[in-house]
């Protein structure tokens, strides 16, 4: 299967390939997005979930987003970078959300859609062409 990107966590133990294209890119301001990525915001693509391989120690911690769904955060074992979140709902919907922070160049990883946006920080200017959501709107279609 062609790679058309490939990440690694901060150590490089965990590899990430996307076999296609995102089927979009989202940034979520959600407290617990917020919290798990360190920064004001999370950038995630909504993949096929047979599109991605990860490969290396992965732990998880269980949790509970705001949305009230119940998730699994994915990170590198070793050095805690962030790498996906997993639900019973992405499972059934064949997706799967891979944090973005673990590539190289993502200028052409566009945000199309902005999440929970009642916890965006004041002072982040607009992002150009997304659609907003107050907070976790229907899954695109694959």
């Amino acid at each position: 299967m062609t790679t058309l990107r490939h990440g690694t966590c901060l150590c490089g133990q965990v590899q990430v390939a996307l076999h296609t294209a995102p089927l979009v890119v989202a940034a979520c301001h959600c407290r617990h997005c917020r919290k798990t990525s360190g920064s004001a915001f999370s950038l995630v693509a909504v993949m096929l979930a047979d599109s991605v391989e990860v490969t290396g120690p992965l732990a998880e911690y269980p949790d509970t987003a705001e949305s009230g769904t119940a998730v699994t955060r994915r990170f590198c074992g070793a050095c805690g970078s962030p790498v996906e979140t997993a639900s019973a709902e992405t499972a059934k919907q064949g997706t799967r959300l891979v944090k973005l922070g673990l590539f190289d160049g993502l200028d052409e990883l566009v945000p199309r859609m902005e999440l929970f946006c009642g916890g965006r920080a004041g002072w982040l200017p607009a992002f150009s062409e997304t659609q907003t959501f107050a907070a976790m709107p229907a899954p695109p279609s694959a």
